[in-house]
Parts: C-alpha cells; sequence; structure tokens
C-alpha cells in the first residue's frame, strides 16, 4: 500500500468516526446547544459538520462538474444566490445588531449546504457508502424517538421549559429537541426510513425500530406530523402498488392509534384544540399582512422580519421563535417573490430526481409540515434531509 492510499484509508476512517459522532450529537439534540447570547447559540454538532466540509473539500472539488450539472443543485445555487442578495439590500436598511442575525443564519445555511454536498462528494468518491448515511441518520432518529419516549413516561410535565424560552408542554413527546412539533416531524423521518429498510430487506429487529418512531410520533400529539404523515401515505399508495396493503394497514393503525390516545388534562394533548390553530392562522395572516411591494420584490432579508423584535427583546429569558409558522411565508418575507419560486422550482427538481422511497416521502412530508410550522429550515431537518439525498444521489454514482 502506497503513501496515497494510506492517507486515504486514514482519511476515510477519520470521516466515519466524524459521521459517528454527528450522528449521536443529532439524537442529543437541544441538549448540545451552547447559548452565546439572546441573540446566537452554537451546537457541538456545527464543529463537527465544519470539520466534515474541511476534510471534504478535495473530493468535492473533484465532483464539482459533476455535481453541477444536476438541475437540483444549479437551482440550489441561484436560492443561495437569492437569499445573499436580500441580506446585500437589507445592510442599508437595518442596523448592524440586526443585520448579523440575518448574517449568522445565512452562514450555518452555507455550512449546512456544503455539508449535503460534501456527503455526495463522499460516496461518489467511495469514502463512505450510502447505506451507512442512511443508517447513521437511523441512529440519531431513533436516538430522539428512544429519548422521547423516556421523557413522555418519566419526566411528563416540562412545563418549566417555558422560563427558558420555550412551550409549555404537559404528557407530549418532546425528547431532546423540546419541541412536540419539531420531534413528530423528525421521528417520522426516522419512520420512513425504516420502511425503506423493511421493504428491501425485511430485517426483524427493524420493525421494533419503525414501532418505537410510530409511537413517538403518536405521543407528539403533533397534528401537523399527523397530517403530514397521511400526505405522505397516500403517495405512497399512489406511487407504489406493491405497497397498499402496508399502507393502508399503516394508515389504520395510526387510525386507531390516535383515537386511543390517552388524554391527560392538557391543553397541548386535545387534539380538537382550537387556540393553537388560530394563533397560527393569525400568525399568518399578520405576516402577509406585513408584505410591502417592496418586500415582494427583493424581501426583508433572510431572518430579518423578526429580527429587529429579538435584537430589542428586553424580556430575562431567550425566545426560540425566529420566523412565520409557514415556511414559506417566511421564503417570501425574507427573499420575495422570486425566492419563493426559485425554492419551488427546486423542491420540484429535487422531487423529480430522487429516488428512494426514504428522499421522496420525507420531502412530501416536509412540504406539508412546512404549512403549518416552520420545520423545512430547522436544522435537524436541513441535516437530515442533507443526508437523505446524499444516499439517493448515491443510487447514481
Amino acid at each position: 500500500m502506497n503513501m496515497h492510499q494510506k492517507w486515504r484509508t486514514y482519511r476515510r476512517g477519520f470521516i466515519r468516526v466524524l459521521l459517528l459522532v454527528l450522528a449521536g450529537l443529532l439524537g442529543l439534540g437541544q441538549l448540545q446547544k451552547i447559548q452565546l447570547s439572546n441573540l446566537s447559540a452554537l451546537y457541538y454538532h456545527d464543529v463537527v459538520i465544519l470539520a466534515v466540509v474541511i476534510v471534504s473539500l478535495p473530493f468535492l472539488q473533484q465532483t464539482s462538474k459533476w455535481l453541477i450539472q444536476k438541475k437540483w443543485v444549479r437551482w440550489f445555487v441561484r436560492f443561495i444566490a437569492i437569499v445573499a442578495i436580500s441580506l446585500v439590500v437589507a445592510y442599508m436598511n437595518n442596523p448592524v445588531q440586526t443585520w448579523i442575525i440575518g448574517l449568522m443564519y445565512f452562514g450555518r445555511l452555507v455550512v449546512y449546504s456544503f455539508f449535503c454536498l460534501s456527503l455526495i462528494a463522499l460516496v461518489r468518491e467511495r469514502l463512505v457508502q450510502r447505506s451507512e448515511i442512511l443508517g447513521l441518520t437511523l441512529v440519531s432518529t431513533t436516538l430522539i424517538a428512544v429519548a422521547g419516549l423516556f421523557q413522555y413516561f418519566v419526566i411528563p410535565d416540562v412545563r418549566e421549559l417555558r422560563f427558558t424560552g420555550w412551550d409549555d408542554h404537559y404528557f407530549r413527546v418532546v425528547s431532546t429537541l423540546l419541541d412536540p412539533s419539531f420531534t413528530g416531524i423528525i421521528v417520522l423521518i426516522g419512520f420512513f426510513v425504516s420502511l425503506q429498510y423493511l421493504v428491501k430487506k425485511r430485517p426483524a429487529h427493524m420493525i421494533w425500530i419503525a414501532v418505537l418512531h410510530f409511537a413517538a410520533l403518536l405521543l407528539t400529539y403533533s397534528r401537523a406530523s399527523f397530517v403530514a404523515l397521511g400526505v405522505a401515505l397516500i403517495f405512497l399508495a399512489l406511487q407504489y402498488n406493491r405497497l397498499r396493503k402496508g399502507v393502508f394497514l399503516i394508515f389504520c393503525l395510526g387510525v386507531i392509534g390516535i383515537f386511543f390516545l390517552p388524554r391527560p388534562a392538557s391543553e397541548g394533548a386535545r387534539l380538537e384544540r382550537l387556540t393553537s390553530v388560530q394563533a397560527r392562522v393569525v400568525n399568518t395572516i399578520r405576516g402577509i399582512q406585513k408584505l410591502s411591494p417592496t418586500t415582494l420584490l427583493i424581501g426583508n432579508g433572510w431572518y430579518l422580519t423578526n429580527a429587529d423584535r429579538q435584537s430589542n427583546n428586553t424580556i430575562s429569558f431567550i425566545s426560540h421563535s425566529s420566523s412565520p409558522d409557514n415556511s414559506f411565508l417566511h421564503v417570501l418575507q425574507s427573499t420575495g417573490i422570486g425566492g419563493l419560486i426559485v425554492l419551488g422550482i427546486l423542491g420540484y427538481a429535487l422531487f423529480r430526481s430522487s429516488r428512494s422511497l426514504s428522499l421522496r416521502t420525507s420531502l412530501v412530508a416536509i412540504t406539508v409540515a412546512s404549512c403549518i410550522n416552520q420545520v423545512l429550515f430547522y436544522p435537524w431537518i436541513l441535516l437530515i434531509l442533507g443526508q437523505l439525498i446524499a444516499q439517493d444521489e448515491g443510487l447514481t454514482t
């Protein structure tokens, strides 16, 4: 073995260790968050992601010509460019302290984008197998599902979290993400990944992993995740004829499970509750009313619509709300109609090029959930989606 082969072997081992560490950190959720100030925070997984990107740069350079030939990659570059332009224009209309908030969110989007492209390059260069990426994705979602079930039965009352800026919840799975809505969509994605394994290999332990994700999903009482599950199951039934019996079984189990869910003395556990629906409707209407001709043309800047409120927040605890509930309204406010159109084309191009069951169903579920909650640009969603894209691209290498 020559020096080049030895170096490649060492680098491959180092990358695999980094990805394993990343899977564990993602499972820790918000528990590995370092709050630097009321306006900024750092996650340990961000350090690992940056390390993966740096180590992968030579391979990313080798595959850049191949990557740019993909339609969804070209549209993604255009979307990033529009976000950057909106921030440049917003610099002239916002205080520096406010503008920096948008810049930090943009920096995170860029780094996470390079992480996705780096994984694709690593798969193409045979340094990482697509099955390894899919397996590590399932490790992260399983950790979140297990932690959520443990929290539900051992620490069901997490209402004290309201003093740290989170919503208060009682007898709902919030897991390490400290939020049932985000936890719901994450374990739903994990459920689809486990289904992909079951369709191809049918390992016995994977059935229990799927059941684990499904149980955690139900106990989030997240109606957005339930709706996303329903739409994704309809998509599965229409696209995969051989899975229709299984899809029908899952749908029946879901309906029965929702019907027999425990109903503790908790507002959040009442699926018929209207307060949160009314709040989201009011939030969306106010967001639409704030759309001026200038906003529709060039946007207010990435994450800058609510940034001024955050930077002038005098409340003693931290607020974790940074954008409207609707992800697409957030894009419209931030980048204007051009950014929203480009994002739509990007999503369509990515969906058309996807082949794996896990990515296709996850894209459907995320799109539906993003109309109700701001999940599309949630860090865990971006990272897991990036991993699913990388394993899917591995099918074509």
